[in-house]
């Protein structure tokens, strides 16, 4: 079977989305071997334009991502709504509003699309709201290690700001993530004070581990953490080793993630025996 992709680059997260339709039990093996085909890819998505739409105008979402996980990816979903917006023909210029519905979601996310030029669009996600912040306290080498945990629908982030080194941090994070039964788990190594995240990303369903280059869910996270920390309004934007994320969280719980996402590469394709 011929699968055909795109290679996107929201904030140095390489994406690639898959626009041939494949069975959800075959995703992570498609996932994977992707991944194993293009070094730079840290995540994939299966994404599908919302036929329906102009025909029915009570169906409200533009295009649907599901990723190979099942769980939720704010740069990716910024990344299928720039792809919508291109395929669309958006002009250099212009905004436009687009209805993802992601997977690890309620309803739909909004994400709001500027097109800087031909390749390259500014994006700004309105955020899913977590479902709660706890402290949790995990043991490794019977260490107890305390640590914030935002739980998003599909996705949980560790905000650590003790001292945790990255080693430690891949020898911990897949037990921490079986421990607490979830899709996914981010540890987002914080540096307040430099502003600036290195994030971790371990996603059960594909087994797979990556110092991502951004994380639009970790951002947000660590600005949700932020705000409750301080019990103000934040506006902040992080350093991240792909580029800059911000993320501004106000005292109605609305949560804005912007980014920027740029088109590298042209549809490429993999032949799978599925």
């Amino acid at each position: 079977m011929e699968i055909k992709y795109q290679l996107i680059n929201p904030t140095g997260n390489i994406t690639a989305l898959v626009e041939t339709k494949v069975p959800v039990n075959e995703q992570p093996f498609v996932a994977n071997s992707i991944c194993e085909k293009e070094p730079t890819c840290e995540q994939v998505g299966f994404i599908k334009m919302n036929s329906t739409k102009e025909e029915n105008n009570s169906i409200d979402y533009d295009i649907e991502l599901r990723m190979a996980g099942g769980e939720f990816c704010g740069n990716a979903t910024m990344s299928t709504a720039a792809f919508y917006a291109k395929e669309k023909g958006l002009e250099i210029g212009k905004t436009t509003q687009i209805f993802v519905k992601a997977s690890g979601a309620d309803g739909f996310v909004s994400v709001e699309i500027v097109r800087e030029n031909d390749n390259t669009f500014k994006g700004t996600v309105n955020m899913p709201v977590p479902n709660g912040l706890v402290s949790k306290t995990f043991y490794y080498n019977e260490k107890p290690y305390t640590l914030p945990i935002v739980m998003f629908k599909g996705m949980y982030h560790g905000i650590v700001e003790v001292d945790f080194s990255r080693e430690l941090a891949e020898e911990v994070i897949k037990l921490w993530c079986n421990e607490l039964n979830v899709e996914a788990l981010g540890l987002m190594l914080l540096n307040e004070k430099e502003e600036r995240i290195d994030p971790l990303v371990y996603v059960a369903a594909v087994d797979s581990m990556f110092w991502e280059n951004s994380c639009a869910s970790g951002t947000t996270a660590v600005g949700y953490y932020l705000y409750n920390k301080y019990r103000n309004p934040i506006d902040i934007s992080f350093s991240e080793p792909g580029g800059e994320l911000s993320v501004k969280v106000d005292d109605n719980n609305n949560l804005k993630l912007r980014g920027k996402v740029q088109f590298t590469e042209k549809v490429k394709s993999i032949d799978l025996d599925i």
